[in-house]
């Protein structure tokens, strides 16, 4: 679980850079089409790269006329210089004026595919892009702009209120936890969630509060404070020396402190020395001693 809200913490924190890119950069393109200065100040970043890739390649697509009559027109896109090309057919309406491609790019990412680019450009002669084929969803504004849900209502970011929801459907789960077992509190606690339902609709026909038309429920506490177990140490790949815990570093500069700022030698086996093994004056008497005895 906190593993999940460092994400999502870390997730909300790139969109805040992303909206600020997006409000404060300009991307950086070189186009002689108006439609690409006109996506880059609608679109986002990222939109408008994946928009301006189709864009940049919609020179490269020709078109032969198939069919035509009073209701719609169908042409083969063919990319030129190319042996066998696949041929994309595009539908195009003219009494509504939108234009659709088997390629069914626009219908997948929501964004125009070249073939649609294309035909915009080249045959129906379209400098700026339709409002019809641009989604709010990709556009800057879309985060500044009112959402509305199914029934029309204004959807409004509350935290509160996803916290109270998530408080309502814990306890209601661990009640259900209980009961499922017994077909008698099944029944009762069906009877309860009608009871409410019933209130908050009268509720709602005289215009009163939520608080005021249910009785408040008595909830289990959560817990508020969070216990953090240590991570386990993981030695790393070539990592040269030995992971120590805080206590034995601990335990180790206390002895340093306490047998003062000398070197321990493991020859003589004595802290506070001046010399290590290797210069150590009695191992070096007892190797004299000992080439005297031999000699």
């Amino acid at each position: 679980m906190i593993q999940f809200y460092r994400d999502v913490t870390r997730q909300w924190h790139m969109e805040l850079i992303e909206d600020h890119v997006d409000i404060n950069e300009k991307p950086n393109f070189d186009s002689p089409f108006e439609m690409a200065d006109q996506m880059a100040r609608v679109y986002t970043h990222e939109c408008f790269k994946e928009f301006y890739e189709q864009l940049s390649q919609c020179c490269s697509y020709r078109f032969e006329l198939s069919h035509e009559n009073d209701m719609c027109m169908l042409c083969i896109a063919l990319r030129e210089k190319m042996e066998n090309p696949k041929g994309r057919e595009i539908i195009y309406a003219k009494d509504s004026g939108f234009v659709s491609c088997s390629c069914k790019k626009v219908e997948t990412a929501g964004i125009l595919c070249r073939h649609i680019v294309a035909f915009l450009i080249f045959i129906l002669h379209v400098d700026r892009l339709p409002g019809q084929y641009i989604l709010k969803r990709w556009t800057k504004s879309a985060k500044g702009e009112t959402v509305l849900d199914d029934a029309g209502v204004e959807i409004i970011d509350n935290r509160d209120l996803l916290a109270r929801r998530s408080r309502l459907c814990q306890y209601a789960v661990e009640v259900i936890d209980k009961i499922v077992g017994s077909e008698e509190a099944s029944a009762l606690f069906l009877d309860s969630l009608d009871s409410v339902l019933e209130k908050y609709n009268s509720m709602m026909a005289d215009g009163k509060i939520v608080s005021s038309a249910i009785m408040p429920v008595e909830q289990k506490s959560l817990p508020s404070r969070h216990i953090y177990n240590e991570p386990v140490q993981v030695r790393a790949k070539g990592c040269g020396k030995r992971l120590k815990a805080g206590k034995e570093k601990g335990r180790l500069k206390a002895a340093k402190k306490v047998n003062g700022k000398g070197k321990f030698c493991h020859g003589c086996k004595k802290h506070d020395q001046q010399h290590d093994k290797r210069n150590c004056p009695e191992l070096k008497n007892k190797n004299d001693i000992l080439i005297a005895q031999t000699g």
